[in-house]
């Protein structure tokens, strides 16, 4: 495999997936549909289970520094899907990747911060 899958790209948008830094790079404009955003998140527990099966450490970064919007779908259904993951995952951590300058990012990480303070943010 690659060491970089490309997930979904799209006119508007792209994500990427780096397996040797297991890092997952947003970029664009993301404004689907619940059903299409829960497409994406599957990919994620595919991520995460590759990872545990290859006695990796169990960290994966999502990086949205590039990722200029997104939609209030795309919001709750990363929230809900963090918030079961974490739930159900306590051996992960998962780091975020944000931009200092995008209001949108900040509010978002502060308020995700709160609901599962083990989810560690980078401002960059």
């Amino acid at each position: 495999m690659d060491r970089i899958l490309i997930m979904a790209k799209k006119n508007k948008y792209s994500i990427k997936y780096d397996s040797f830094n297991k890092i997952i790079f947003f970029e664009g404009s993301l404004l689907l549909t619940s059903d299409q955003y829960k497409e994406i998140l599957e990919s994620f527990s595919t991520i995460y289970l590759n990872i545990k099966e290859n006695n990796d450490n169990n960290c994966i970064t999502l990086d949205i520094i590039n990722l200029k919007f997104l939609n209030s779908s795309g919001i709750s259904m990363l929230t809900s899907y963090l918030m079961s993951y974490m739930t159900e995952h306590d051996d992960i951590t998962i780091i975020i990747k944000i931009n200092k300058i995008c209001s949108w990012q900040n509010k978002l990480c502060i308020n995700l911060k709160r609901i599962i303070p083990q989810i560690e943010i980078n401002i960059e």
